[in-house]
């Protein structure tokens, strides 16, 4: 046998098709995940390797196997290469004509080789099929995208050539070339076959060559994209005036970014690199302490740490600062080495935050001293999304008067209820004002009142609706005594205290005193005979016109009207007013009636700032929640080091000191939730006896104050919440303290007494447990018992006026009611809360207990990262094994996974708030719907949390109001698992 024999080619075929096989897999391997289509090459280069090894057992096995089987693989692999192509495109891999045209070919190719064989027709369907895919392939990559195109000329033109030499062989059956045995000799053709080995080896020299040049192209891009997002990130940082810095800790040398320059107010000539120098010169001698603070802690334990601080510029002026150190790292021996942070002037943040504050105080002032009624409600939607009332949320002072109405007595009531009887067109126009959102002013007459009232309506939010009452009772019986008699309408008119004027043909011919005041004139004589017109501002004198046109025309009075006068001193006033067309000293005139509405606009452009107020509110809940979670790491801790064994010393007392500072700060995290968002109390049953004697010790601990408590009938039991009524208990001692000046004695005492209908204002009649709060101090003054409850009022001069406010508002959330009085020998507070049924046993829950151990496997979902920790480590030493998860998600898989790996968790400790991902509510509900008898308990920083209040209406067994304890965990892990 010659080397050209067939079974010699198709051995050098099979050799040179393993190592192609073998780089298109590399190829593959690499690359897989960035391009698509490699998988689809490297098996049909698979393919065309398995069809050559089953030629070369011509002879050895059936030729169905060695023949007709063996070429369907060699052109199944050239449609798994014009697959890959099509998907290294970006466009569909397989299409159903090449998978028709790949079994045309398999059964014609059989009927040639196997029915009736016939070497020449073999070989001619084979070259036709072979150079048809060839010419898919270039046509496939030819049309594909502009910018892949270049990548792909090395693979047309071997392509090409494959197409050539299948031609050449047709033209060899075309004009009678012989047909030999394939397999003992050779001939001219067999030569065009040598080529075939070459052409693979070429293409897949181009199949590397093409995702080698596109991952070029692609990595040439993804380094242009980087310095372009570089780019834009540094303008970022210089448009937000953010600067850089970097700290060389062991040469002391600081390195800025230019903005630093800038927010320092420093030239960059006269720039040195010296920290100290930087820090005696910059940062306010204030501040500078506590900007070292900062740093050092940042090297101790690495954690970024922000600091606000002051810094003087070279003019002299003041600028505040927030800076941050994100970044530590460190030598070879583990020493701090550079820092690095960041740094933003927050002046103008700093302004705005002392204006707000200067803001809402003249708002609250502004609201209480206006002289129209003003009352803000909730709009109350039917099942069809119609406004059917309107229940109050504030009303000021001047409404009170007004109606004779107290808000107390209506807060909390829909328009309907607290006004019986009312005209049912209130109604009608309030809801036209709900439906349209436009502002309405109308009059009505309220026969249980009996007063006459002019009403502006609008809606300040989509949904809340306010109402200015004013009362014009007086100014209706003017305005009936005018069409009565001119004469004697004058005499009401001079004496009036709204202002009045009468102008004819454009003059004025009369004006009221009142209406002098307001134009700023001692006489009328000043302005009679004048044009009107020029009392008026600009922008409204061609509306006046109009209306005065239409008023003549028709002869019906004009409805009331916002306006703006021009005062002769040059200043301005809102007001609004009613024309009324009369005869005046025989001629045809407009009588008008002017009320000075400058307070109220002002009132209405305050409201503005009124919706600012509820952002505060929830800014407060959301400081509560994460100082709550803060807490809850420094508590558990705490309890874990007093419950350690060989614990000696001060070092329990000392843990037990700051146990009870946790918990006043946990208080005033209570503090505010209740008063920003009303925080709903997590009621249990305890000793009100007790909670008073250790509210009033820790109050006034440490203080010059004598104290006396005592209970009448011993333990005296309700159903409260711990921490919101020992806030109150502490409040109120707090009060009486600074009352004193540190000098005389407060005495609370506590009893259960049966109140008569009537006897305490909002309480039915029953059973009540009673504290009273005494001092020694000067007492209250008469005229501020009835506002000392009330938010922002102080009787000190100094505070935040919110302590009582609070207590009054946690209070009436028990059902309960707070009277202050001043006694002979000071100030006395009474509180009335519901009595509860004395239970059988309370659980001993002080710091001495011993908490209960356990065992099982608990699941916490928390995504605090203090939080966890603190709880892990409390559960260890409880005997539980704990797992974490940080979402909804993650617990449930992980519940699912204990119990399909037969370790079930006896109990889940969840989290309400998971930041990104789902949170307890909705982790419940589908943990309850894959296992019913899955036992939970609900852990949140937010203790106003409807949730936290009802937990088991939720589906929850147990709740854990954070911050807790070791003790608080081990309770309710016992009442839960059992």
């Amino acid at each position: 046998m010659n080397f050209l024999d067939m079974r010699t080619i198709v051995v050098g075929q099979a050799i040179g098709g393993v190592i192609c096989t073998l780089v298109v897999g590399l190829l593959w391997l690499h690359n897989r995940r960035r391009y698509a289509g490699l998988s689809l090459w490297f098996a049909g280069y698979a393919l065309q390797l398995a069809g050559v090894l089953l030629l070369l057992t011509r002879g050895l096995l059936p030729n169905l196997i060695s023949m007709v089987v063996a070429n369907m693989l060699n052109m199944g692999g050239m449609v798994f290469l014009y697959a890959g192509f099509a998907r290294f495109t970006g466009r569909p891999g397989f299409d159903r004509l090449n998978w028709i045209l790949l079994a045309v070919f398999s059964c014609i190719f059989y009927y040639f080789s196997i029915i009736v064989p016939d070497l020449p027709a073999r070989n001619a369907v084979l070259n036709i099929f072979l150079a048809y895919f060839a010419v898919r392939s270039v046509l496939l990559l030819r049309g594909g995208p502009a910018e892949l195109r270049p990548f792909f000329r090395s693979a047309t033109y071997t392509l090409t050539g494959f197409v050539l030499v299948c031609a050449v062989r047709l033209g060899f059956l075309l004009f009678g070339h012989p047909a030999y045995e394939f397999y003992s000799t050779s001939g001219p053709d067999a030569f065009l076959l040598l080529i075939y080995p070459a052409i693979v080896v070429m293409l897949t020299f181009s199949l590397f060559l093409m995702v080698n040049r596109r991952l070029l192209a692609d990595t040439q891009a993804d380094y242009k994209g980087r310095l372009q997002a570089e780019a834009a990130l540094n303008g970022a940082l210089k448009l937000a005036r953010l600067g850089t810095w970097s700290w060389d800790i062991k040469n002391n040398c600081v390195s800025w970014s230019g903005e630093m320059y800038n927010i320092f107010g420093i030239d960059p000539k006269t720039f040195s690199c010296d920290l100290a120098r930087i820090m005696t010169r910059a940062i306010h001698p204030e501040d500078r302490a506590r900007v070292e603070a900062a740093n050092l802690a940042v090297m101790k334990d690495g954690k970024p740490e922000g600091t606000e601080y002051r810094v003087i510029w070279p003019d002299g002026s003041v600028h505040w600062i927030y800076a941050e150190a994100f970044e530590l790292i460190k030598d070879e021996g583990g020493a701090p080495s550079v820092l690095k942070g960041y740094a933003q002037d927050i002046t103008t943040r700093k302004n705005s935050e002392e204006k707000l504050v200067s803001s809402e105080k003249s708002f609250r002032d502004l609201f209480e001293n206006m002289s129209e009624g003003f009352a803000l409600h909730k709009i109350i939607l039917d099942a069809e999304g119609r406004a059917v009332d309107y229940r109050f949320l504030s009303v000021n002072k001047a409404f009170e008067v007004l109606t004779g109405l107290k808000a107390a007595d209506i807060i909390g009531k829909t328009v309907l209820q607290a006004l019986p009887g009312l005209d049912e067109e209130f109604i009608r126009v309030y809801s036209q004002v709900a439906l349209t959102g436009e502002p309405v002013t109308f009059e009505r007459r309220s026969e249980p009142l009996g007063k006459d009232y002019r009403v502006v309506a609008y809606r300040p939010s989509p949904e809340q609706f306010a109402t200015i009452f004013s009362d014009i009772t007086e100014w209706k019986k003017t305005e009936a005594a005018l069409k009565a008699s001119e004469e004697h309408s004058r005499l009401i008119v001079e004496n009036a205290p709204e202002a009045i004027f009468v102008q004819s043909e454009g003059k004025f011919v009369y004006l009221n005193p009142a209406c002098c005041a307001l134009l700023g004139v001692q006489r009328q004589e000043e302005l009679l005979g004048r044009d009107f017109m020029d009392r008026m501002a600009p922008k409204y004198r061609d509306i006046i016109r109009e209306r005065i046109k239409h008023q003549v025309k028709t002869g019906n009075a004009a409805p009331p009207l916002e306006e703006e006068y021009l005062r002769c001193d040059g200043t301005s006033v809102d007001v609004e007013t009613i024309a009324i067309k009369v005869r005046f000293q025989g001629r045809d005139s407009h009588l008008v009636f002017v009320r000075d509405i400058t307070v109220r606009k002002r009132a209405e452009a305050a409201m503005q700032t009124a919706q600012k107020l509820e952002s505060l509110g929830a800014l407060a809940g959301g400081i509560a929640h994460d100082f709550n979670n803060l807490l809850t790491g420094i508590t558990g801790n705490l309890s874990l080091i007093r419950n350690a064994g060989g614990v000696s010393g001060e070092v329990p007392e000392l843990v037990s000191e700051a146990e009870s500072a946790c918990r006043t700060a946990k208080g005033l995290a209570r503090q505010l939730l209740t008063f920003a968002s009303g925080g709903e109390p997590v009621k249990s049953v305890l000793d009100l006896s007790e909670l008073v004697r250790e509210s009033v010790a820790f109050s006034l601990r440490g203080a010059a104050v004598g104290r006396r408590v005592t209970a009448d009938l011993g333990k005296v039991f309700v159903q409260a919440d711990k921490d919101q009524l020992f806030q109150v208990i502490q409040n109120l001692a707090m009060n009486s303290m600074q009352a004193m000046a540190d000098a005389g004695s407060i005495t609370a005492s506590v009893s259960k007494v049966e109140l008569k209908e009537g006897e305490v204002s909002l309480l039915a009649a029953g059973p009540y447990a009673r504290v009273e709060v005494s001092d020694t101090g000067p007492g209250i003054p008469q005229e501020a018992l009835h506002r000392i409850f009330e938010p922002y009022y102080s009787t000190k001069g100094k505070g935040r006026g919110l302590g009582l406010a609070v207590c009054r508002s946690i209070i009436l959330k028990h059902g309960g009611q707070i009277i202050a009085a001043s006694g002979t020998g000071g100030a006395v507070f009474e509180i009335y809360l519901p009595l509860a049924e004395t239970p059988a046993a309370i659980t001993d829950r002080s710091l001495k207990s011993e908490p209960k151990k356990g065992g099982g496997r608990v699941l916490i979902m928390d995504d605090e990262e203090v939080v966890y920790k603190a709880l892990r480590r409390m559960l260890s030493a409880l005997g539980y094994e704990a797992e974490v998860t940080v979402t909804g998600e993650k617990a449930l898989e992980a519940w699912q996974a204990a119990r399909a790996a037969g370790k079930p968790f006896a109990a889940v400790i969840m989290d309400l708030t998971i930041s990104g991902g789902m949170g307890g509510a909705e982790a419940i509900k589908r943990l309850l719907e894959l296992d019913p008898a899955a036992k939970a308990i609900v852990s949140s920083g937010y203790a106003d949390d409807p949730v936290m209040a009802e937990h088991k209406a939720y589906g929850f067994s147990g709740t854990l109001s954070k911050p807790y304890r070791l003790e608080d965990l081990a309770r309710v892990l016992a009442e839960v698992i059992g």
